[in-house]
């Protein structure tokens, strides 16, 4: 996802997360909430290759199942079921609408990202369902969701592009 900070694209939101981060340039990754790889180079594009495959091969803490709906705002519905054998604890459910501008590489642009719910705790084997709206519109055609649950410690436990119900 492309988060703006500083141009004509940026948001409230977005800027909030570049202060959150620390983002010193761009552009600039993370992977998994942390994993800073910087820069559009060759030799950056083989930093990020490394620490997608090893992020990759970390079993799940949890499954996200969610859908989107649209018209006259946007309301997400998912279910965090938690699949491995640990507690997650104070962990923050989050919801990313992006959209795809259509125009120069614009094509994961944050839109809005509704306040997140704090304090999430399941037991193994527990679900929740969120239901998480935004007032944001767009266009309902090329708006999309990320939905993700981050551990305390900056690590995301799953994502989630949500499905348009």
């Amino acid at each position: 996802m492309q988060y703006h900070s500083g141009d004509k694209y940026a948001t409230p939101a977005t800027e909030s997360k570049a202060t959150e981060y620390n983002v010193r340039g761009f552009p600039s990754m993370y992977f998994n909430g942390g994993n800073l790889v910087m820069g559009g180079t060759d030799s950056s594009y083989a930093q990020q290759r490394v620490v997608i495959e090893r992020e990759l091969a970390k079993p799940p803490a949890v499954a996200i199942v969610s859908t989107m709906k649209t018209g006259g705002g946007i309301t997400v519905t998912a279910t965090v079921t938690n699949i491995s054998a640990a507690a997650v604890t104070n962990a923050k459910f989050y919801v990313v609408l992006f959209e795809d501008l259509g125009f120069d590489e614009h094509y994961y642009t944050v839109r809005d990202i509704p306040a997140p719910v704090s304090a999430v705790n399941l037991a193994p084997g527990e679900s929740r369902q969120f239901n998480i709206s935004s007032a944001y519109s767009g266009t309902a055609t090329t708006i999309k969701a990320v939905v993700y649950l981050k551990a305390s410690n900056g690590e995301i436990l799953q994502a989630t592009l949500s499905a348009k119900s």
